[in-house]
């Protein structure tokens, strides 16, 4: 979580000897999730933005092809602090409508940027929830944003249109006769 709210910071994690997740902080956010969740998991992200008069969403998510068992994987960031936000869970779920198998969840992170007075810091002693103005039009911008990204990528293959009349009469064929 650290690593993804600070892309700009390289991060070694050792356990005893070997070394179980080490980071650029080449600035990437991209490359971060792909150093945590791995190649496969990056290239199935499909990046989001969006922005109205008090906040401004970017992130990434991944495609409704490639979830999770948990919401562990949702990574929401508010000004650069990692948090914990129900709201916006549901927001990013929303976003998916149907395109999500039941209890399934999508790798996400969530940049959120807005003024530090729209936000309330002290909901929570340790810092991980906050509560926010305006929350309902930032989990609109959020489900908005996210919905035109993804349906910006083609789900389901296309198929081309071919004559299904045939020309002539002897070109017919009873589908009941076999």
């Amino acid at each position: 979580r650290l690593a993804l709210s600070h892309p700009k910071i390289s991060f070694k994690l050792t356990h005893f000897s070997p070394t179980s997740l080490r980071t650029s902080g080449s600035g990437d956010q991209l490359r971060v999730l792909a150093d945590i969740y791995g190649m496969t998991a990056a290239r199935k992200m499909v990046s989001f933005k969006g922005a109205n008069a008090d906040y401004a969403v970017h992130g990434f998510v991944t495609l409704p092809e490639m979830t999770r068992a948990s919401r562990n994987y949702m990574t929401t960031i508010v000004n650069g602090r990692w948090i914990q936000s129900y709201a916006i869970n549901r927001a990013v779920l929303d976003a998916f409508h149907t395109f999500l198998p039941i209890g399934r969840f999508p790798i996400a992170v969530i940049n959120v940027e807005g003024d530090p007075f729209l936000t309330d810091v002290n909901v929570h002693p340790s810092k991980q929830q906050i509560r926010m103005s305006k929350e309902g039009e930032l989990l609109t911008l959020i489900k908005e944003s996210i919905s035109k990204a993804i349906q910006k990528k083609v789900l389901i293959p296309g198929v081309a249109k071919k004559d299904t009349v045939p020309k002539k009469p002897s070109e017919q064929v009873n589908l009941w006769e076999s």
